[in-house]
C-alpha cells in the first residue's frame, strides 16, 4: 500500500487565495462546524455519524480525507495514508443554514492496542466571484478517531529529568493501551532556602498509546544557579504523575 508520511501541527492552518494581494483589504471566509470534535470507536461500534454545518452565508463544498495518526518525540503529528477507515460520502456540498451527516467506519477488527487516526474536512475554494478585490479564507479542519481497545490497559510514568546548563528535560512515557491527554504540565523548582526558584507550565496534548514525548524547557543561568530540586507534575484527567529531581552540583555551568 502506497503510504506517505507527514509531519503536521495540531492546529491545520488555513489556506488562503487571493488575486491582487497588494490591493486586499477584507477578508472573507466560511464558517462551519463539525462535530463530534472527537471519534471514539467501541470493540462493538462499527460506525457512527458526524454532522457537519454551514453556519456562514455561502454554499460549501467540502472534501472528506482520513490519514493514519502517530506521533515523533516531539509531539507533532506523523500521517501516513491508510485505507483502515470507511467514510462515507468524500464530498460534501452543505447550503448555508444546513447541515449534513458524514458516517466514519472501520471494519469491525478488534484490537489490542488504541489505533488513532485523523479525519480531514478541507473546504473547497467557492465558484462565486468576491466583489472588488478581497481574501478568501479556505478551512481544513481535522478531528482525531480512536478505535478502541477491548481492553484498557493505564501505564504512565514520567522518566529521565535532567537539567543541563540552561535546559531542563523530561519524558513522559505512556506504556499503556490507549491515549492520554495532559490537562497541564507543572514544573516548581526550589532553592536550598525553600523558596520558589523556577515555575513553569506547559499545556497539554494528546500522548499516543505506546508512545513517548520529549520536553524541554529553557531555565535562564540567573533560575538555574538558585535550584536545588525540581518537581515535575502531570495532571492526567483520573490520576496525576509526580516526580521530583535533586540538581546535581554543577549542572548549569555544564
Amino acid at each position: 500500500m502506497l503510504k506517505r508520511t507527514f509531519g503536521y501541527r495540531w492546529i491545520i492552518t488555513a489556506l488562503v487565495i487571493s488575486s491582487a494581494l497588494a490591493r486586499t483589504q477584507a477578508g472573507f471566509g466560511s464558517s462551519f462546524e463539525v462535530s463530534p470534535i472527537r471519534v471514539s470507536l467501541l470493540p462493538n461500534e462499527s460506525s457512527t455519524l458526524m454532522t457537519v454545518r454551514n453556519e456562514g452565508e455561502e454554499r460549501l463544498r467540502l472534501q472528506i480525507s482520513v490519514m493514519s495518526w502517530d506521533q515523533s518525540k516531539a509531539g507533532e503529528m506523523v500521517l501516513k495514508l491508510t485505507d483502515d477507515i470507511i467514510f462515507y460520502p468524500s464530498l460534501l456540498t452543505v447550503d448555508p443554514g444546513g447541515q449534513r451527516n458524514l458516517r466514519v467506519g472501520t471494519n469491525g477488527a478488534v484490537v489490542a492496542k488504541e489505533q488513532t487516526y485523523r479525519i480531514f474536512v478541507e473546504e473547497l475554494p467557492s465558484n462565486q466571484k468576491l466583489q472588488g478585490a478581497g481574501l478568501r479564507i479556505v478551512t481544513k479542519m481535522s478531528i482525531p478517531i480512536f478505535i478502541k481497545p477491548a481492553k484498557t490497559e493505564v501505564k504512565n510514568s514520567i522518566d529521565r529529568i535532567a537539567l543541563r546548563g540552561s535546559e531542563l528535560t523530561f519524558d513522559v512515557k505512556n506504556q499503556g493501551n490507549v491515549h492520554i491527554q495532559p490537562r497541564e504540565l507543572r514544573i516548581k523548582g526550589t532553592g536550598a532556602d525553600g523558596r520558589i526558584a523556577l515555575e513553569r507550565k506547559i499545556p497539554g496534548w494528546y500522548i499516543l498509546a505506546g508512545g513517548m514525548r520529549e520536553y524541554r524547557v529553557e531555565v535562564p543561568k540567573a533560575e538555574c544557579d538558585k535550584l536545588k530540586d525540581v518537581t515535575v507534575e502531570v495532571h492526567l484527567e483520573a490520576k496525576s504523575l509526580k516526580e521530583n529531581y535533586t540538581v546535581p552540583a554543577g549542572a548549569c555551568a555544564r
